[in-house]
């Protein structure tokens, strides 16, 4: 598989719909207060860069999904 082709794989295009639940907007928003982000994209951009890391480190425990469970 090509690299254009990974990278659809799951992400299709540069724009993203998210529905959060009332604690994850909340802590969005607490660290949006901080001033270290200049968006929402940069903070998620951030966030997934250390959660890949800690994949990568092992620091991560993986559960199965609620579609898995059923």
């Amino acid at each position: 598989m090509d690299d254009d082709q990974d990278l659809e794989r799951y992400v299709k295009g540069n724009r993203a719909q998210l529905w959060l639940d009332n604690y994850t907007r909340k802590k969005i928003n607490i660290l949006m207060d901080t001033g270290d982000f200049d968006s929402v994209s940069y903070l998620l951009k951030v966030a997934v860069h250390r959660l890949a890391a800690e994949y990568e480190l092992g620091g991560v425990k993986i559960t199965k999904t609620k579609m898995e469970t059923e």
